[in-house]
């Protein structure tokens, strides 16, 4: 089959307009879809499915079955990092449902695909699978640190017919009172992950995909193989890197223990050099694997763009904003679900337009999902259990995409349900039976119309010239460390022609800093349009030693017009400006041991008052930082009885809010204690240099002193 093209963003625009125009070269095929999630509390596959899959009116007969399920695994410490294979006991349940229960037509696996305890799998008919083309994967991490795969989303895209459908299982932010984290989840998914071409475009057979796969693993030891998508390749090379930090630490005297004088070291330093020819191809190497990436983003399909529906499932863990438990279960006793549902948290962010903005839900007439005392169909109010509202954690939406050639119509919700026979786990399984009117395009007729749009505008477009108009300075307030801050900036099309324009650095610089992000950086903009455009500024612990020591940021950015003529000028400068507010993270121990004061309080007073600046940096320096005590001495307090305090993710708000009490001497409030944990883990990996001294732990001998007395 053909693999799918980006078109060229240049020409973008003719392709608008011919979609504007789809219905004149479009028939519609009904395409019925089973949509389904659940969260199987890490048990094994053994409760029957047959009344969760079959409508057993026999009023729905399913193309597609797609099928989501959360947590196949226990989501601890060890399986974040080890490969699993729980999927294999669900698929092969899952097939064996299809087989007996539809003997009237053969099901093949389209694509499976997991992430730690999330699983994605497509099965369609046998029938049907040589109209379906384009299948690709993805898989995004926002759990641990906000990359680990205990909670995050796996994608599933393919072209069905004419139409491009994307499909995401997640497993969003746990805990009633974090709402914000489970949106920052949510856009974190939708915005990074990204689809590109694998095998599965090849219409082979599951047993002939399943020979290529085993062969191709065969003979590449890396996890990360060639058919992979981009994010799933970054997440195991995460977990790689983990592994190899953990077998090939080792300890070794520093400077200061090493008896050389600083002549003799540098002579080292020059021979070792001297003998380093390949060091400037490694440089022109890393340079080539940038712009590869680069190509491969503006190749790579997201998720709104691409595709003309996008159907979300999973474990959104949304939850009810009540006080009482009890006015909850009275509420479920007389099936009150509108007056819960004014509650519901995810209804909530959606009118809000905080998360799943423009993705609608059909009415939900069922009761709670979540949460059931597992083995039965009871919920948990037993006195010895922690105490859990009842929720509809689990949920399925839908949305239009950008591609102009589907309507929010084309998809009619047959029945929105929950199957309450399936009981091993403390979640019920939520399926919505779908009837979508997939696109079959007159190819020829599109592309006479596409000749005839191209050939009109080619005549107004003569001797017209492209013209924009912006703001020449785009200036920042206080950056702190790892808090983000972005910035609209406009672009004007004030011409009668479509501009092409593209964001690159300076010409006297070989990049743009690595603490400044522009998207889009290139796009067309329409005559007589705007363009919003995000000027972003992080200073992470990597672009933190980039920062100059005035911690003013200055940069100037080149805009240029793609399609301009020699009459126009071809590019625009942007100056952008900002001021770093410097923090204990992202510093040097040997730094911070000088400051008896808060550090936001010495810089303050560096530029104020210089003489007494210096004379406090010339106290008795501490043993330790103060910021480092403060977080230690804080969780010897309060932390010693709490589990996975440095496994569970804390609260982001939190976290914050605990640099900015260290920055600036604040007592601390009432925190999560894992927020104060990951606060801690933050501040240790952003330093510049080694909190515990290698030539410290040569020191150590096991066999002649205990740990602790040492």
């Amino acid at each position: 089959m053909a693999a799918l093209q980006q078109p060229d963003k240049q020409w973008s625009w003719f392709e608008e307009q011919v979609n504007l125009n789809y219905k004149k070269f479009t028939t519609k095929q009904n395409v019925n879809i089973f949509v389904g999630t659940w969260n199987v509390n890490a048990k094994d596959p053994k409760d029957d499915i047959t009344s969760w899959l079959i409508d057993q009116n026999g009023n729905f007969d399913a193309d597609i079955y797609v099928l989501g399920f959360q947590e196949i695994v226990d989501l601890n410490a060890a399986n974040l990092w080890i490969e699993n294979t729980a999927n294999e006991g669900w698929e092969r349940l899952i097939e064996s449902c299809l087989q007996k229960s539809i003997p009237n037509h053969q099901f093949v696996q389209l694509e499976s695909r997991h992430l730690v305890g999330i699983l994605l799998c497509v099965y369609v008919k046998k029938s049907l699978r040589a109209k379906i083309k384009n299948v690709m994967t993805s898989m995004v991490g926002v759990g641990l640190f906000g990359t680990a795969g205990n909670k995050g989303g796996v994608g599933i895209r393919m072209q069905v017919f004419d139409s491009d459908l994307c499909f995401i299982c997640s497993h969003l932010a746990a805990h009633k009172n974090n709402v914000q984290g489970r949106n920052q989840d949510f856009l974190k998914i939708i915005e990074n992950m990204k689809f590109r071409e694998n095998n599965n475009n090849n219409p082979y057979s599951n047993e002939q995909q399943q020979q290529q796969q085993q062969q191709q693993f065969a003979n590449n030891n890396n996890l990360g193989a060639s058919g992979m998508d981009q994010s799933a390749s970054m997440q195991q090379r995460r977990n790689q890197d983990f592994l190899k930090i953990i077998e090939n630490m080792k300890f070794r005297e520093n400077n200061n223990n090493n008896p050389y004088s600083n002549e003799q070291q540098q002579q080292q330093q020059q021979q070792q050099f001297a003998n380093n020819n390949s060091s400037m191809d490694q440089t022109a190497s890393m340079q080539q694997q940038q712009q590869q990436e680069e190509e491969e983003e503006d190749q790579s399909l997201s998720v709104i763009s691409n595709h003309d529906m996008v159907i979300w499932l999973g474990d959104l863990n949304y939850r009810l904003n009540f006080e009482s438990l009890e006015e909850v279960f009275a509420k479920i006793k007389e099936r009150d679900w509108p007056t819960l549902l004014l509650k519901d948290q995810l209804n909530v962010e959606r009118k809000n337009k905080r998360a799943f903005d423009k993705f609608i839900e059909e009415e939900i007439t069922f009761d709670p999902t979540y949460k059931f005392q597992p083995g039965t169909s009871v919920y948990e109010q037993r006195p010895d259990k922690k105490k859990r509202f009842p929720a509809w954690c689990d949920r399925i939406l839908w949305r239009t995409g950008s591609k102009k050639t589907t309507e929010i119509g084309d998809i009619r919700c047959a029945r929105y349900s929950t199957s309450m026979d399936q009981k091993m786990s403390d979640h019920k399984p939520v399926y919505a039976h779908l009837h979508f009117a997939a696109n079959i395009f007159d190819m020829a007729k599109r592309a006479e119309m596409r000749k005839q749009i191209m050939k009109k505008k080619d005549k107004t477009d003569n001797n017209q010239l492209p013209q924009i108009e912006i703001e020449p300075e785009v200036s920042f307030p206080l950056i702190k460390f790892c808090e983000p801050e972005r910035k609209k900036f406009v672009i004007h099309n004030t011409g009668q022609v479509a501009v092409s324009f593209r964001f690159t650095h300076a010409e006297h610089k070989a990049s743009m800093p690595k603490w400044l992000k522009i998207s889009p950086q290139r796009d067309v903009i329409l005559p007589g349009a705007n363009r919003t455009c995000h000027f972003e500024i992080h200073v992470d612990r990597h672009t933190v030693k980039t920062i100059p020591h005035t911690n003013r940021l200055e940069e100037t950015v080149l805009l240029r017009i793609e399609n301009s003529s020699d009459n126009v000028v071809p590019m625009k400068f942007v100056v952008v400006t900002a001021k770093y507010l410097t923090s204990c993270f992202g510093n040097k121990i040997e730094k911070l041991v000088k400051y008896r004061k808060p550090i936001r309080y010495i810089e303050d007073l560096t530029v104020s008052d210089s003489h007494s600046a210096a004379t406090l940096l010339n106290e008795e320096a501490l043993s330790i930082p103060k910021e480092l005590w403060r977080l230690i001495d804080h969780l010897y307090k309060y932390g010693m009885d709490t589990e996975m305090i440095f496994i569970q993710r804390g609260i982001e708000t939190e976290i914050s809010e605990i640099r900015e009490c260290l920055d600036t001497g604040k007592a601390f409030a009432r925190y999560e204690l894992h927020s104060v944990g990951e606060a801690l883990v933050r501040f240790l990996e952003s330093q510049q240099d080694a909190v515990f001294a290698a030539s410290l732990c040569d020191s150590y001998k096991e066999k002649e002193i205990e740990m602790t007395q040492w």
